[in-house]
């Protein structure tokens, strides 16, 4: 009897702490006007300290923001906001910077691309905190082609992630958007998520069945009157 007690909490501690040890977060830059259909113009800056309690994005070396507003290409873009470097600024050739508070992250993928103005050499590249890079992913957005890629890459240990188009002359500019910021973590979730339910119904199921073999103990040892 003991012995199966022992082996329901165990199983019990293993599910509740296994449905809240790998997490996901994604980032479609929809809400930076509020929940009203946002003005012409309306735009969130990004990379300001404290815009996330999970990822920090950074401004450009000449201090350009990234912001997100009105304006997204084709799929797979999500309508009807994209995130840029700011347009009222000199137009950068620094890739985008996306660094990790949250440790444990093992996968990330952005979407990218454009209008289909030109030709992008599109990338994402992870690294860790030695500045080592992990993984990359490369896709090639040909002129004349609205929309963009989702790229990704996947690593143990990501602690930031570059990426944009690959500038070949300097001073053409980092010009395409980003959309759908995605990543993956096995680490601490730091904010409330709602748990799997499959995992809530069979911690759930082991807490009754250990419930009822105590009880059931208990009776037992009841003076017979």
């Amino acid at each position: 009897m003991k012995r199966g007690l022992i082996i329901n909490f165990a199983l019990i501690i293993f599910f509740l702490s296994s449905s809240v040890s790998a997490w996901a977060i994604s980032l479609d830059f929809e809400n930076g006007c509020g929940n009203n259909p946002a003005p012409a113009g309306c735009k969130e800056i990004l990379s300001i300290p404290g815009g996330s309690p999970d990822v920090t994005f950074s401004q450009s070396s000449n201090g350009v923001n990234i912001v997100s507003q009105l304006g997204a290409p084709a799929p797979p873009f999500s309508p009807s906001r994209s995130a840029r470097w700011d347009q009222t600024q000199p137009l950068p050739d620094d890739p985008f910077r996306a660094d990790f508070i949250v440790p444990g992250v093992n996968m990330v993928s952005v979407v990218l691309g454009d209008n289909g103005g030109d030709v992008d050499n599109l990338f994402l590249k992870g690294f860790d905190s030695n500045d080592t890079l992990l993984d990359s992913s490369f896709r090639l957005l040909p002129a004349g082609t609205r929309g963009g890629f989702l790229l990704s890459v996947s690593a143990p240990q990501i602690a930031y992630v570059e990426f944009g188009r690959m500038i070949e002359r300097r001073g053409e500019g980092n010009s395409v958007q980003f959309d759908n910021f995605s990543y993956e973590t096995n680490g601490l979730m730091p904010t409330p998520v709602p748990e799997p339910t499959s995992a809530m119904l069979l911690g759930t199921g082991l807490i009754c069945a250990t419930t009822w073999q105590i009880q059931r103990r208990n009776k037992k040892k009841e003076p017979q009157e």
